[in-house]
């Protein structure tokens, strides 16, 4: 038996094929399990600034230096992503919703598995107030740089070109 499925958003068309109906229903629901999980960004519902701002969904796959691959989603409006696990057996993969605790128990992820990475912002440099510790040297105020003095085994008159290697 075969069979013809799209997707709900009506991105994909998939042939799916079983020799009964119960095959052609396991076929189908796998489909939808892994390329239905996500409608849109569990971060920003595409929404930007309070206003509809739906550009879309993409597919991601990446490759790291040791051969692992990636699979995800890619939000367009804010650039969150949605990773997809890999069976260990069988090389299927499933949405993440889920995370080990500290506890080592699965808890679920905020916003239905989509994260954003946000940059930390660098500390601001803070001004000494004299408890600190010692009070930065203004430029005006450092002494200057000592010549260094030359190593002992120095010779002067040697140059590299006597030297026998």
């Amino acid at each position: 038996m075969k069979a013809h499925y799209k997707t709900a958003d009506g991105r994909l068309v998939f042939e799916v094929n079983g020799e009964t109906p119960k095959a052609l229903f396991e076929q189908v629901a796998a489909v939808q399990g892994l390329f239905e999980a996500e409608m849109e960004c569990g971060v920003c519902r595409g929404v930007k600034d309070g206003q509809p701002h739906n550009k879309g969904i993409r597919y991601s796959c990446r490759q790291d230096v040791e051969g692992n691959k990636y699979y995800g989603l890619l939000c367009l409006n804010c650039f969150a992503e949605f990773h997809f696990g890999q069976h260990r057996l069988g090389g299927g993969l499933f949405p993440k919703r889920k995370a080990e605790g500290p506890d080592g128990k699965l808890i679920g992820l905020p916003n239905r598995g989509w994260a954003k990475f946000e940059r930390k912002p660098k500390p601001e440099p803070v001004e000494a107030t004299g408890t600190a510790g010692p009070r930065p040297v203004p430029p005006q105020e450092r002494q200057p740089a000592r010549a260094q003095e030359p190593l002992p085994d120095y010779e002067p008159g040697i140059t590299d070109d006597d030297v026998p290697f």
